[in-house]
């Protein structure tokens, strides 16, 4: 009877702390609910207040984020994927996943992923932080923010979350690299296809000398803000000094282009030889 009682209980317990419960398809507010990690002071930034009174729309799902764009469309707020680097919660403690070798090395996984993240945030906002078009960053908690974020899902509801013990950060918000040329190409705006190019292959080439190592392309991570490029995914950046030498500079800059390359010949092949001029112009060709 003991044991048939205990059954009940147990699996309350189960549906109350199990972490993987919750299935929600697209975005929730339990996926980047902050999990009570130590603070760590190497992630502090002190950025004045920013101003939140905005309502953000969900805008797209990366590997590692949420993005929502900004009411008037000139920021991107991006807030983490918590699931992907949670500690132990109470139910697996309660199971004994601390003493489960497996167990032990998924958590981890998850908290190195977690470092290597905030680590890439840090590197943007103190080496990069104009080229990214970070605006504000938040990666402990705080006390005075003293506000909500306030958001709409991907299915038009309203949600609000604690700008205090949430982390995230803002960007400028940069137009598409592939649909900018697209319009400018429709409207017969080449020079400033050129200038763009120009400016995408210079930011490589400033990343590369400043030792910030990255896996880009243009299709994810690069935007266009006035025709002038910026790098807007900042969470695979690290600190690498070989990357500063030519040999490593024309290596990135023919990866990051590649899929530029790619788009270019299936649909403005005219406009390869504007690129390859700029490439030449650097020594990556």
């Amino acid at each position: 009877m003991k044991r048939l009682t205990l059954i009940p209980i147990l699996l309350l317990l189960f549906f109350v702390f199990n972490p993987h419960i919750k299935r929600v398809k697209g975005f929730s507010v339990d996926k980047v609910r902050s999990f009570a990690h130590p603070v760590d002071a190497k992630y502090n930034t002190f950025d004045s207040k920013p101003s939140l009174d905005q309502t953000f729309y969900y805008f797209s799902s990366g590997t590692a984020m949420y993005a929502f764009v900004s009411e008037d469309q000139r920021y991107v707020l991006k807030l983490f994927k918590q699931r992907h680097m949670r500690p132990f919660s109470t139910f697996e403690k309660f199971i004994g996943y601390p003493l489960i070798p497996a167990k032990k090395r998924s958590l981890q996984k998850r908290l190195q992923s977690r470092q290597r993240v905030f680590d890439s945030c840090m590197i943007a906002y103190s080496k990069f932080r104009t080229q990214t078009g970070l605006i504000y960053m938040h990666l402990n908690p705080t006390s005075e923010l003293k506000t909500s974020l306030h958001l709409v899902d991907q299915n038009g509801r309203h949600l609000k979350l604690d700008a205090d013990r949430t982390e995230f950060y803002i960007q400028r918000k940069g137009d598409d690299v592939f649909n900018s040329i697209e319009q400018w190409y429709c409207a017969g705006e080449r020079e400033t296809i050129r200038s763009a190019f120009k400016s995408l292959i210079e930011l490589i080439i400033e990343r590369c000398k400043k030792e910030i190592g990255d896996y880009d392309n243009c299709a994810k991570n690069f935007a266009f803000i006035d025709g002038k490029a910026i790098e807007i995914d900042i969470g695979e950046f690290w600190n690498d000094p070989g990357v500063k030498g030519q040999v490593h500079i024309n290596a990135h800059l023919i990866a990051a282009t590649f899929d530029l390359r790619k788009y270019l010949e299936k649909y403005y092949p005219e406009l390869l030889d504007d690129l390859d001029e700029i490439l030449r112009q650097y020594g990556a060709i």
